[in-house]
Parts: C-alpha cells; structure tokens; sequence
C-alpha cells in the first residue's frame, strides 16, 4: 500500500470519539508520512483552503508532504477528541508562534516530524512538547555539544563511540527540544548547557535561568521509532502516576 494512502488509512481507523488524556497523562500518535506527491492529493481534501495554498508554495515535493501529512493528521487526531469535523478545527498560533486551538479550549497538543515520521502530542491543560530527530552520523557531534550539553551530558558523551554515540547526542537534543517546544518561547540557545536531561532518566535538571523559565515538575519521555531516529516528549505535571500512552 502506498505510504500516502496508508496515512489515511491509519487516521481513518482511529476511533471518531476518543476520551481526552487524564491529568497527568499524554497521548502520543505516529503517523507515517507519504513517500510520493501522488500520494498526498486525499489528505490534502482534510486541510483548509488556507493550508493548501500554504502547501501549493512548498517547491520540495517531500517538505509539501511532510506538511499535509502533520497538518492533515493534526486536524484528524484532534476532531476525535472534541468530537468535531477535521474542518471544524480552530488551529492559531500563540505568541512565540506554538500552535494552539482556539475558544480557550483546555486540550493541548504539539507535533514534530522527520521525513518518514510525524508524531502528535496530546495532553490535557498541560504544558507539552514533542520532537523527533533523524540521526546524522556526520554531523559534528562535539562542536555542537559544546553549544547544547550540560558537562555531565558531555561526558557520557565521551564515553560512546560510533552509532552510539550518534544515538546519544540525537536523545539527548530531542529531549531538550521537546521541552523548548512545550514551554512555547522564553528559551535561549545559550540556556541549553544549563538543563540537564540525560544524568537522571525521566527527570529534568535545571540552573540558572532555566529554574525560573520551567517552573512545575516536568516528565521527559523516551519514544522509540527505530536505529536511526531519536524521539521525546515532555510535558509539566504535578499529577501523581503520569503516563505517556503511544498509538
């Protein structure tokens, strides 16, 4: 089956009424991304004349399908939960340009993409943030750990080498991005060092002005995809037995 249609074929076999995340609790989606621009023409049909010609503009045939595909999947995932058309959905961006759904509603989401994979976050009046990150074996590892590592993470990084090393930058960056994207704005490259998220698995550990920007207790989770891709998500809850549920 083409990958575009079975994109569909995965949104459509949701449920059309799915029950909101409890407190403390995060709903995760994977969705696969279309390979072909044939592929993409009946998940165009779920997004708003304005995404379309959104899309119409993207000139790289897989950065168009890497946006319908998370668009269309979003409006999808979403209208299960407030049990609404995909159409109906009131997408608007917040003042550091997070997306966020409009008549203050009180659930909350986040997606990320990397070529092959979209990924969609749903959680329920809380902060929360999701990335994914396709490995680079040849990306400069120590000049960009220098910029974005803690020294603690710096010197687990030092003690891999290899794919293994490659797989620990890659988990650690899309943690600290999981939670730049939950906390919306405020966050700054140079803040990166000051948060800690490999030293204590699940947890994070701040200083300086890292205390102040993500006040609350936060959860980083882990998402496995597969060998060449580093995911996690990130959501503030105070709610004891926090879940990450992913479908």
């Amino acid at each position: 089956m083409a990958t575009g249609h079975r994109t569909l074929a995965v949104l459509r076999a949701m449920p059309h009424r799915m029950r909101r995340p409890s407190n403390g609790s995060v709903h995760v989606w994977q969705i696969p991304i279309p390979g072909q621009a044939a592929d993409i023409e009946a998940l165009e049909k779920i997004l708003t004349v304005m995404e379309r010609r959104r899309a119409e503009v993207l000139l790289v045939p897989h950065a168009k399908a890497e946006f319908v595909a998370t668009r269309a999947s979003l409006r999808w995932i979403l209208a299960s939960y407030l049990e609404v058309r995909p159409a109906e959905i009131d997408l608007r961006l917040g003042a550091h340009g997070k997306p966020r759904l409009g008549n203050e509603s009180r659930l909350c989401f986040n997606v990320s993409h990397a070529r092959e994979m979209s990924l969609c976050a749903v959680a329920w009046d809380c902060q929360v943030g999701i990335d994914i990150e396709a490995h680079l074996p040849g990306a400069p590892l120590d000049r960009l750990a220098d910029r974005v590592c803690a020294p603690l993470e710096r010197q687990q990084l030092q003690a891999t080498t290899g794919l293994d090393r490659v797989a620990t930058f890659y988990r650690c960056w899309s943690k600290k991005e999981a939670i730049f994207k939950a906390v919306g704005g405020g966050l700054s490259l140079p803040a990166l060092p000051l948060m800690d998220v490999l030293s204590r698995p699940g947890s994070l550990i701040m200083r300086g002005e890292m205390q102040a920007l993500t006040r609350g207790t936060w959860h980083i989770h882990d998402i496995e995809i597969d060998s060449r891709h580093s995911a996690a998500v990130a959501f503030r809850s105070d709610e004891a037995g926090k879940k990450v549920w992913i479908t």
